[in-house]
């Protein structure tokens, strides 16, 4: 059963906000997106630190997997689904008391798609900021380093680190700054990401 599960990141850091499925209690989301062939990534951001469970079931409700996970804030795992045949399957994440299922399809050539089918940008960040506090979950798949830096509304650079082209999540403690505007900013190569930050 492990194969299904090669290991892309595991680090566990305060939760980010991700545009997916909520749990009613809005304690989780989950994402399930389409990589390359018969592959998947599972974004599971626990925010209630709870154990989560994962499987994976036929449209009929056969079991096909199923993996625990004991209270990590952030799982992201890359699915290898080489093994599943042509047809649609559930994936089912339990969280304490809360199911959430996400429907997807595997076609003849091996492709996943999700419904609806979400094809992972290979340099698409993950940012929330909570107060003076910048959490920030990255899944390079790229072949260069990645630069972090932090600019004041002046233009004038006041963080900048440098990280090897791993994965990775971290949360910026920006306590240290004035109050006023600042732009966050995440490049690798020839792609940048930018998001604004207002401290008060």
């Amino acid at each position: 059963m492990k194969k299904y599960f090669a290991s892309v990141l595991l680090l566990v850091v305060f939760a980010l906000n991700l545009s997916a499925s909520d749990s009613p209690s809005s304690k989780s989301h989950v994402s399930l997106k389409a990589l390359d062939s018969n592959s998947a990534l599972l974004s599971i951001f626990n925010y209630g630190k709870s154990d989560i469970t994962v499987k994976i079931k036929t449209r009929d409700g056969n079991l096909i997997l199923a993996k625990n996970f004991s209270s990590e804030a952030i799982l992201l795992r890359k699915l290898d689904l080489t093994s599943l045949k042509k047809g649609t399957y559930l994936l089912n994440v339990v969280i304490e008391n809360n199911e959430i299922l996400q429907k997807f399809s595997i076609d003849s050539e091996g492709a996943v798609s999700v419904d609806p089918n979400q094809v992972v940008d290979y340099f698409t960040p993950r940012v929330k900021q909570e107060d003076s506090k910048l959490h920030v979950v990255f899944q390079n798949i790229m072949e260069n380093s990645v630069e972090a830096s932090i600019v004041n509304e002046f233009g004038v650079e006041v963080y900048s680190n440098g990280y090897a082209n791993d994965s990775f999540a971290k949360t910026f403690i920006l306590s240290n700054l004035t109050p006023g505007k600042y732009t966050f900013y995440l490049s690798s190569g020839s792609k940048t990401y930018n998001k604004e930050v207002v401290l008060k």
